[in-house]
């Protein structure tokens, strides 16, 4: 069954904030070899539409190149989530190896 979405643009592009935060979260801390490879095609195939969206052109036509401006555009947009976010868990790293008894 296929499910049809509509989005206005900037509801896209806050959606593609959120494939990206979940993408680096579930394959940023995986090897290459070891990435979930059908997160990584969702994520393209959404970043090929708002390539689409963005421009009126096929996103199938969207070089690599193009494709990776989108990505770090949309990463500019995001690093500061996921920098507030490592900091956070490294802060709760920290705490919970204070917390524990010394041996």
């Amino acid at each position: 069954m296929k499910v049809k979405i509509e989005l206005e643009e900037e509801e896209l592009t806050h959606l593609m904030r959120l494939v990206f935060l979940g993408n680096y979260a579930v394959n940023g801390i995986r090897g290459e070899q070891e990435q979930i490879a059908e997160y990584n095609a969702l994520a393209e195939k959404l970043a090929r539409l708002q390539y689409e969206a963005a421009f009126g052109i096929s996103g199938e036509e969207a070089e690599e190149n193009e494709l990776a401006d989108l990505r770090d555009r949309t990463y500019d947009a995001v690093r500061g989530y996921l920098e507030a976010f490592e900091e956070d868990a490294f802060r709760e790293v920290l705490k919970s190896k204070e917390r524990r008894p010394s041996v």
